[in-house]
């Protein structure tokens, strides 16, 4: 495979492809002639999918951006690159060549390519490394891509899964959950009058109703809050049942979007962020957490940076440090998840799914106020007896 062929091929079309004043003759009439004499071949998208086969390349840039810099293989961009321009040339007329979409695309690829092809160049250039170095290379990228997939896992439970979950959950049982609260609280405010009122009488004082519940008011005043911090919730819950949801092709793309703004910017991958990326990734995960696609497409273009390579000549010994840090987070973040699945909200999964079960959960929430109104019922009566002596 001749590189410097190949870098020179990118680094040509990408300069016309840049070019608001390139022809369509210009990326036409020479390109499928060059790409055979590169080696490259039309084979419709089969490398690429068997690499990536939950992903569309040719779907769009903005779906392509979100696997391009995992792609090392020149070869493989060099087909994926022809076949484009195949089915464009097949399937859309000529001028859709120069369209601000396959622009975008054929942009993003011979970038990549021009990337690629330039680090082999230096590379047959450098000193031969040891197989000890290049299989820790190689052990180091695939740690990388296992955190990255792992703390994706990890955000989508937290702050799409989870929330949906607790949303669902709260606004099927939270009014009556919230009613329990409301009634064991005034159950426990009479069980304490009750109390007091008692302590006054044993005292042989008269029993100021007006001073015990100012007394009561200050003792109960944390659960009240509480009780307002619920009852907003439920409404919050309320409101997200009711609003409209990104569709199936628009949570794929999030979660693309995401994955790859992860991949830059995650603290755990980078931990020697700066100021600006920091602020990037929490405007990311955000906007993440609201379903928010514009600004996830505009931090995607904003984090645009060198990309990070594990490839250069690094001693071993720092090499062999960053692998114990990957592998120590890994780790850490699979406890996470296993604690997030294994607790609120994510346990109530299994309750939302099954019908039977919710009603049963309903029953059960349903008997415990009946219960608590009768306690309440008998509170009240035994009161009114102890006022009347």
């Amino acid at each position: 495979m001749n590189t410097n062929a190949i870098h020179q091929f990118a680094q040509k079309y990408l300069e016309l492809y840049q070019n608001d004043e390139t022809l369509i003759d210009q990326v036409e009439d020479q390109f499928e002639e060059e790409c055979l004499s590169l080696g490259f071949e039309n084979d419709w998208g089969k490398g690429i999918k068997d690499c990536f086969p939950d992903i569309n390349p040719f779907k769009s840039a903005g779906v392509f951006e979100s696997i391009v810099n995992e792609i090392d293989d020149p070869h493989l961009l060099g087909n994926t690159i022809y076949t484009m321009w195949k089915k464009i040339m097949l399937y859309q007329n000529q001028g859709f060549l120069l369209s601000e979409e396959s622009r975008s695309w054929f942009i993003l690829a011979l970038e990549r390519l021009c990337l690629v092809t330039g680090r082999l160049n230096s590379a047959e250039q450098a000193v031969i490394v040891s197989p000890a170095y290049q299989e820790l290379v190689e052990k180091i990228k695939k740690l990388r891509t296992e955190l990255a997939m792992l703390l994706l896992e990890k955000d989508a439970l937290l702050l799409t899964e989870c929330v949906n979950i607790e949303n669902d959950y709260l606004s099927q049982f939270g009014g009556l959950e919230n009613n329990i609260y409301k009634l064991q609280i005034i159950a426990s405010r009479l069980a304490r009058k009750i109390e007091l009122i008692q302590t006054k009488k044993n005292r042989q004082e008269d029993v100021d109703l007006f001073e015990l519940d100012e007394i009561l008011n200050q003792e109960f005043k944390e659960k009240k809050d509480e009780l307002h911090k619920r009852i907003k919730r439920k409404k919050q819950a309320d409101r997200w049942k009711e609003a409209e949801k990104l569709t199936s092709e628009e949570m794929k793309e999030l979660k693309n979007l995401y994955y790859a703004i992860v991949k830059y910017l995650h603290p755990d991958l980078h931990p020697n962020q700066t100021q600006k990326e920091k602020l990037l990734f929490n405007s990311a995960v955000n906007a993440y957490k609201e379903g928010d696609l514009s600004t996830l497409r505009m931090i995607k273009m904003a984090m645009r940076r060198p990309e990070e390579s594990v490839g250069n000549q690094t001693a071993l010994e720092e090499l062999e440090a960053e692998k114990d840090y990957l592998e120590e987070r890994i780790d850490e973040v699979k406890r996470s998840i296993r604690e997030i699945m294994t607790s609120y909200p994510y346990t109530m999964k299994e309750i939302l799914a099954d019908e039977k079960i919710s009603q049963k959960k309903r029953n059960t929430l349903q008997s415990r106020v009946d219960t608590l109104n009768e306690k309440i019922r008998r509170l009240e009566l035994r009161i009114t007896r102890m006022l009347r002596k």
